[in-house]
């Protein structure tokens, strides 16, 4: 019976505000009404651009492009809806028409106006304080503050650092209830007052809109991230923006405004003192140092005399320059170790599911906010549900593709408003119509759920012969972790020798006891788990009397009399001299009664078992076996097996959700080749042209997903490797504005699929390449585009993904370069920094498959 539980949090509805960067106006109103929303400090500004512009960028790699940019940063955050601050700005993001919002019909434009609104207003957040709290005499004196720039100028950077309130007619009551509500000192911003907030502390608007909340940041507990001082032009709407979602992805991010740094300059120097502090134990000999970030905004040839005058300190290492903007739009494997939106949570529960049968049923009451009234428009808050199933065992379907912008899935029975659930990285997000409000999900097994996905696509998908074989074996066996009985090759070859023998035949007791205690050892799963599973059935070998021939007669068959299954007649028993008339054999049964190992369904089984248990340490997996696909009426594709994989980590958020096909070989016949020095034998070649193409064709029609190309042989055939290296050149390029490369490319051989324990301790014990490879998994266990960039190096030899892209930026910056000469502009027309950016980590060159 499965175990299911659910951890359900309560959070604000996220929203992102797609603007246009330089706009003040757009960027002003997107400020504002976060201001008025629960959480709206952590709501990304999205900057839309048309081309790329050339402030984008100070080292002009030219890498990115506008529709990459805005979905990088759409992909980053994950919004449940996206707000148009202009009409148009959401065109061919491809996200349902309910998911995107107006600017003017976020807020209601009165108190207790029951319109079409969307998100917690925060004035139910003062009522609420006010009553619990502010009401009553303090003892002390708050530090809520409502600062009003002095320059009109300054009302942008006044609004992003502090908040601002909407000035229009219908909305000047949320500037009203927070005077009310806290009696905030009024402070006139100018460098010196801004100087004594950040040296005595304040709570402002922005901070009052995240009341009731818990914030966690990436990163263990207890352990804090480098801090950043963002140097920035205070009058450009373009960096108003980037301090924001840099504010709303890290920590520690306090701005310092380019007029003011002369008056600012000491408190800056003395807070690079303070937060030079061990990490994590006072001990510790690793420090915190904190990062001086120029924006885009700032001329280059400025930088590095505005850090020595305002910032640099006698102390080595206790600061750095930096003069590029994080490219928190890239996706990579190290994304949440780089930037990454904290996760917010205002309530958690766990509930455990029921099951009924072959059906697993979860129940329970939606989270809601204690301010919460019952006015209010519709999606005021948002119920992130994170299902685990803690066996392993891969019955229920746990893990589902991720798409926050037109879902078509999860299904849980027969929703009402099936627009209520998001699958993201963060977990299915529901959204309660009202107080009070429960959900009833039915949640479906693994296979029916991906047939299910294939279906919303418009493809239908039918089981396989193989895999049902496939799937019987696993079932059989009792689940992955039971699986591990036949993960050696021995064992296999000798399961495929016994399906081999005549109906009649069986094989000795002891040779298969001994054969499989050889293979695995004693410190795994092995004979008495086949035997218990029903996987070899025991029997006796009898000779008949009647026509000589010898047979074999499962424990089920015993009786005084036995009929013959060759001559079909009754012979009896020999019951009075047993011992020199019998032999005790074992047969294959079930699937593993099948020839050709299975119809392929062992491999296809230790394929799905790699990822289930031996890839990663904390994941959620969903699993089919082989599948015809039917896209269209007269195109055929299939899939070995199919995979919905989701890395889990408790120091970040959870990774997007990976879908993974798979082409799963046996060993095939080894070929012998006559040379000078006589006939030696070669590696066959089983992975043919058909098999890549059908791969390939997986991958056109499903953007981002992950190819794997699965073998018990040792290795490939030269043939093999290089068709796959073909294919896996292919998927490392980028598809149009897609965020991520084609399709990463993973190879498994038969060190992988019989990996024991785990996949890091057998490459480890390997040693060589693998052994090296082993270590450099620790920081990214569960990277599945790590694990296709190493396996490509290790057996289709191609070089790592880091530098196959450092070879392409250096080829487009060459190109550049002999452009500029032909234009007469020079040798020298493309900066040396151009090389410099190239290289340097987590900017100019992803660090592994992206």
């Amino acid at each position: 019976m499965a175990h299911i539980n659910a951890e359900i949090s309560l959070r604000p509805v996220r929203f992102a505000f797609l603007v246009r960067p330089d706009d003040e106006r757009q960027v002003l109103t997107a400020i504002r009404l976060n201001t008025c929303l629960w959480g709206g400090k952590y709501n990304p500004i999205v900057p839309c651009i048309e081309r790329m512009p050339k402030w984008w960028d100070r080292h002009d790699t030219r890498i990115d492009s506008p529709k990459r940019v805005i979905n990088g940063y759409l992909d980053l955050f994950e919004p449940d809806f996206i707000v148009e601050v202009e009409p148009g700005l959401s065109e061919g993001l491809g996200f349902a028409p309910g998911r995107v919002l107006r600017a003017d019909s976020i807020l209601p434009a009165e108190i207790g106006d029951d319109g079409p609104t969307h998100g917690q207003s925060v004035f139910a957040i003062y009522r609420h304080l006010y009553h619990k709290v502010f009401q009553f005499e303090r003892r002390r004196a708050h530090s809520i503050v409502n600062p009003a720039p002095g320059d009109p100028r300054f009302t942008g950077f006044c609004g992003a650092l502090f908040g601002g309130f909407p000035e229009e007619a219908g909305h000047q009551y949320f500037a009203r209830g927070f005077a009310d509500a806290f009696d905030p000192k009024a402070v006139q911003l100018d460098a010196d007052a801004l100087a004594k907030l950040y040296d005595e502390g304040y709570e402002c608007a922005l901070d009052i809109g995240c009341a009731e909340l818990k914030v966690r940041h990436p990163g263990f507990i207890g352990f804090k991230r480098d801090p950043v001082l963002f140097v920035m032009d205070p009058f450009k709407p373009r960096d108003l923006v980037d301090f924001w979602n840099l504010r709303a992805s890290r920590e520690t991010v306090v701005p310092a405004p380019l007029p003011w740094l002369g008056a600012l300059s000491s408190h800056f120097r003395q807070f690079i003192q303070e937060c030079h502090e061990p990490i994590g134990f006072p001990s510790s000999q690793v420090f915190r140092r904190t990062t001086v970030m120029f924006s885009r905004s700032v001329a280059t040839d400025q930088i590095a005399g505005l850090y020595r005058e305002h910032f640099a300190v006698d102390r080595v290492g206790v600061a750095a320059l930096q003069d590029w903007y994080p490219p928190m739009w890239r996706n990579s494997p190290h994304r949440p170790t780089d930037a990454a939106p904290p996760r917010l949570t205002a309530k958690k529960r766990i509930v455990e599911t029921a099951s009924v049968g072959e059906a697993t049923h979860l129940q329970f009451e939606c989270l809601q906010p204690d301010f919460a009234d019952d006015n209010g428009g519709h999606d005021r808050w948002a119920n992130v549900v994170r299902l685990r199933n803690w066996a392993r065992d891969g019955e229920f379907a746990t893990a589902y593709p991720c798409d926050y912008r037109a879902p078509m899935l999860p299904y849980f029975g027969l929703p009402i408003h099936p627009e209520q659930y998001l699958s993201t990285a963060e977990g299915i997000v529901v959204f309660p119509w009202h107080r009070n409000s429960s959900e009833h999900w039915s949640i479906p097994g693994c296979a029916s759920a991906i047939v299910q996905w294939f279906g919303s696509k418009g493809i239908k998908a039918v089981d396989s012969d193989a895999g049902r074989a496939t799937r019987q074996i696993i079932k059989t066996l009792g689940g992955f972790r039971e699986v591990s009985c036949i993960a050696h090759a021995d064992v296999v070859e000798l399961l495929n020798k016994m399906s081999r023998k005549p109906a009649l035949k069986g094989m000795h007791h002891q040779e298969v006891r001994n054969r499989v205690g050889r293979a695995l050892g004693a410190d795994r799963l092995g004979f008495e788990t086949l035997v218990e599973r029903r996987a070899i059935d025991l029997g006796l070998e009898l000779k008949c009397t009647r026509c000589g021939s010898l047979g074999w007669y499962p424990l089920s068959k015993f009786d005084h009399e036995i009929t013959c299954g060759l001559c079909l007649r009754p012979f009896p028993f020999p019951a009075a001299d047993p011992g020199t008339e019998t032999s005790w054999a074992y047969r294959p049964a079930g699937p593993f009664a099948l020839g050709d190992y299975a119809n392929g369904g062992y491999a296809a089984a230790l394929s799905i078992r790699f990822f289930a248990t031996l890839f990663g340490s904390d994941h959620e997996t969903t699993w089919s076996a082989g599948l015809d696909l039917y896209p269209a009426p007269k195109q055929k594709l299939e899939a070995d097996f199919t995979v919905w994989r989701q890395e889990r980590r408790f120091e970040g958020p959870d990774r997007p959700t990976d879908v993974i096909f798979g082409e799963a070989k046996s060993f095939g016949k080894d070929a012998t080749q006559e040379d000078d020095g006589g006939a030696r034998k070669i590696v066959p070649d089983i992975v043919e042209d058909k098999d890549v193409e059908r791969m390939r064709t997986l991958a056109t029609l499903f953007p981002g997903s992950i190819l794997v190309f699965s073998t018990m042989k040792p290795m490939l055939s030269e043939t093999e490797v290089s068709r796959l290296a073909k294919l896996a050149k292919w998927g490392r390029e980028r598809d149009g504005d897609n965020r991520r490369s084609r399709a990463p490319v993973i190879i498994l051989t038969g060190t992988e699929l019989f990996a024991h324990p785990s996949l890091h301790r057998t490459w480890r014990d390997k040693g060589g390449l693998h052994a090296r490879f082993s270590e450099e998994q620790a920081p990214h266990s569960g990277s599945l585009r790590v694990l296709a960039d190493q396996t490509q190096q290790l057996y289709l030899g191609l070089p790592s993904y880091g530098e196959w892209c450092k070879e392409k930026i250096d080829r487009s910056i060459a190109r550049r370069r002999a452009a500029s000469r032909e234009a007469g502009a020079g040798a020298d027309a493309t900066s040396s920094m151009d090389r410099e950016a190239a290289t340097r980590p987590g900017f100019g060159r992803p660090s592994a498959s992206g």
